[in-house]
């Protein structure tokens, strides 16, 4: 099977460091796909290309953007012209199909297009829960993410464009069963949307070197205030008062990376909290090792949630907020813990609670972590994607 894949990766025309963890299961499925057997061409941003940043070997048709680095305003433009040049690029590919990687409108509205010049199916990929019949109500939520009012209305637009084109699709995947009610709520039809779990490189993880636990907590996604990082200060802050050799360590970065080394110098934490920042490759997982729990305090409306499996396959659990998304694809885990989404209390207890665990308490709680994670292997998963494309191809 040839695919065509389009990833815009749009967080890293922000940052072009940076990309989310909708383009690292993109990549990681692809590169499976490619080993499977098919021919795989991606068509990506020359500035924030994810596949290049970690290091996959397959057809890439590279994209110079308008701007290095964008803002919200600038965004807006960059998206048509990132379009257009997609559409163009795409003419000379051979492919049997064409996959959108995200329902983002920068990935979505290009497949689109050239599904319907090339007169091949669409997949759409939808890993989010923001849509909403009501073009407010989706700008409302954006808002209360903390997004500033014109990329709020920028985005709201392009989600309901994206609806548009969602219904059009030969295949929506969503690994999720909330997002597939909410998606036929608003006209997708039912038989056309497949829930299928994302998958990592389990067996790359959990063969790799294990460490002796250093830090007592991390935090592993981007440095936002959506992301949680406000409350993850919050609990290294009590937890250095009551145990000055507290450690933790914060993997990422992000809009409010100079306020947490403020804060950090402000309350003399140099010592308990290290900012190694952002890491490509798979050195992170080395780091989330060395962590005895990571805290997952997202206010953010997630999707599946890469950060589970592979803190899991770590052989460390996760305490995350009671998202609606991250709770149905893993809530029956034992070895992820929920609470009230803002309840820092019980945050905070429920963080004691493993970081004082005793060392065969721990070390049950490890297995179980490594079981549960190695259920998401890409390996299995990217096989069903392709039983699933060549479904559509009938």
């Amino acid at each position: 099977m040839k695919i065509l894949t389009i990833i815009a990766n749009p967080l890293g025309w922000l940052n072009p460091n940076n990309y989310g963890g909708g383009e690292i299961n993109t990549v990681t499925s692809i590169n499976e796909w490619k080993n499977q057997g098919n021919e795989i061409t991606t068509i990506e941003p020359l500035s924030c290309s994810p596949s290049i940043k970690l290091n996959k070997k397959y057809e890439i048709k590279l994209i110079k953007l308008p701007f290095e680095k964008n803002n919200s305003f600038t965004s807006v433009l960059t998206t048509f012209i990132w379009t257009f040049k997609t559409v163009l690029a795409s003419k000379n590919i051979d492919c049997d199909i064409i996959y959108a990687s995200t329902s983002n409108i920068s990935d979505i509205l290009p497949g689109y297009i050239i599904s319907k010049l090339k007169r091949k199916p669409l997949v759409s990929s939808v890993r989010v829960s923001i849509y909403d019949k009501d073009t407010k109500k989706i700008f409302k939520k954006l808002r209360e993410e903390g997004s500033s009012f014109f990329s709020s209305f920028a985005r709201a637009v392009g989600a309901r464009m994206a609806i548009w084109i969602l219904k059009r699709s030969d295949l929506v995947l969503t690994p999720c069963s909330l997002i597939k009610d909410t998606l036929s709520i608003l006209g997708v039809k039912k038989e056309k949307i497949t829930v299928l779990d994302h998958g990592i490189e389990t067996e790359k993880i959990m063969n790799g070197k294990d460490f002796k636990k250093e830090f007592h907590i991390c935090y592993f996604s981007r440095v936002e205030t959506n992301k949680g990082i406000d409350d993850f200060l919050r609990i290294c802050k009590t937890l250095s008062e009551k145990n000055p050799k507290f450690k933790a360590i914060i993997i990422g970065n992000g809009s409010r990376s100079k306020d947490v080394e403020e804060y950090i110098k402000k309350e003399k934490l140099e010592k308990n909290i290290f900012l190694p920042g952002f890491i490509i490759g798979d050195k992170k997982f080395d780091l989330i090792k060395k962590s005895k729990v990571v805290l997952y305090p997202t206010y953010a409306r997630e999707g599946w949630g890469l950060i589970v499996p592979e803190t899991l396959c770590c052989g460390t659990p996760l305490i995350s907020y009671d998202n609606e998304i991250t709770k149905n694809v893993f809530g029956k885990l034992k070895s992820v813990f929920f609470v009230k989404t803002g309840d820092i209390n019980n945050l905070l207890e429920t963080t004691k609670k493993i970081v004082d665990m005793g060392n065969k308490s721990y070390e049950k709680l490890k297995h179980l972590c490594i079981k549960e994670g190695s259920d998401y292997d890409i390996k299995k998963m990217a096989k069903m994607e392709i039983n699933t494309f060549n479904e559509v191809l009938k």
